[in-house]
């Protein structure tokens, strides 16, 4: 007997659907988990990040439109700093930075490893395991990125109650941008200031991004496209998390794995997989440009490239970021 056409339909789509549900892990339902209204800022940084950290990216997030800000609406607000410096040259250097008081120092043994990749997993570790014994948030603060106002509030109030991981793809400018920001302004830097400033002093793995030119970079996994005189469109194929609600899987899996390049990688996959990730659209909302040195071996200039924003042998989270358009704002 032969089955009917509706059969037939019914059969093919029930396969459809179920490999398609199957691509994913099963959806965390992660409005059911109470998290407190705490976050903890944390950033592991040694050597010449730690001046960044304390002349940049630390008086941006305590300026009053992020922590005064968090503070206003009930957020308890700590502070982690990880290194691997020794104490006392760190408070000799630093206790007289008017936020120093606010901090609390980590200092740890990084062992015999010398990759970052590798260094980074005891402070992952260590503060995943805080933030899920205390129900609190954690927001990284990479030590050189450096924020602009009001977006530290904005990605955590947009995420709280939702409680998913919020992500952003960041702009690298030269440290030229440096002479611009020196002495770090009280009144804080706008967003669309500090893309601006991103266009102004571009690393070379941002300016080699632009996809109206034949040769460039944008295999690397970032390109962008100026609209009109102040707008630029960014597709960002590897979106780094910045505010995270962490569960246990996430303790376990950077456990298992030891290697904090997954954070942007495979963790990535991981909460897109279970329902759990965020991804910020517009510099209005977030920004942070990322003060960066030298040059990148990822930096792979190559001709033919003109309108491309798609990297070779995309994982799952590459191909769902590229699906999103990004919009850059910038002052002027």
């Amino acid at each position: 007997m032969i089955p009917s056409f509706k059969k037939i339909f019914n059969k093919i789509t029930g396969i459809y659907y179920y490999i398609g549900n199957n691509c994913f892990s099963n959806l965390i339902n992660m409005r059911s988990i109470k998290y407190n209204k705490k976050v903890y800022i944390f950033t592991f940084a040694w050597g010449e990040h730690l001046d960044w950290y304390f002349k940049y990216v630390l008086p941006a997030l305590m300026n009053k439109t992020n922590t005064g800000a968090l503070a206003k609406d009930g957020f308890d607000v700590h502070y982690v700093l990880y290194t691997t410096d020794e104490k006392d040259k760190v408070m000799e250097k630093y206790n007289n930075n008017s936020n120093f008081q606010y901090i609390e120092l980590i200092v740890f043994n990084k062992g015999n490893s010398t990759e970052t990749r590798k260094i980074a997993v005891y402070p992952i570790l260590d503060i995943l395991k805080r933030g899920i014994n205390e129900k609190a948030m954690l927001y990284q603060a990479c030590a050189d990125q450096v924020i602009g106002n009001s977006s530290l509030y904005n990605s955590v109030v947009t995420s709280y109650g939702k409680n998913k991981c919020f992500a952003f793809g960041n702009g690298r400018v030269s440290l030229d941008v440096l002479d611009d920001i020196t002495p770090y302004p009280s009144e804080g830097i706008e967003n669309s200031e500090l893309v601006s400033l991103c266009m102004k002093y571009p690393h070379d793995a941002l300016k080699d991004a632009n996809e109206d030119l034949d040769k460039n970079n944008t295999i690397d996994g970032v390109s962008f496209r100026k609209i009109s005189s102040n707008l630029y469109s960014v597709t960002h194929n590897m979106p780094s998390p910045v505010v995270v609600f962490p569960i246990q899987e996430d303790y376990e899996y950077f456990k298992k794995v030891n290697d904090y390049n997954q954070w942007d990688r495979g963790w990535v996959e991981l909460l897109i997989r279970s329902g759990r990730l965020k991804v910020s659209g517009s510099s209005d909302l977030f920004f942070f440009m990322e003060l960066t040195t030298g040059r990148l071996d990822m930096n792979q200039v190559l001709p033919n490239r003109r309108y491309n924003d798609e990297i070779p042998n995309p994982g799952i989270c590459h191909r769902v970021s590229n699906i999103f358009i990004s919009v850059w704002r910038s002052s002027e």
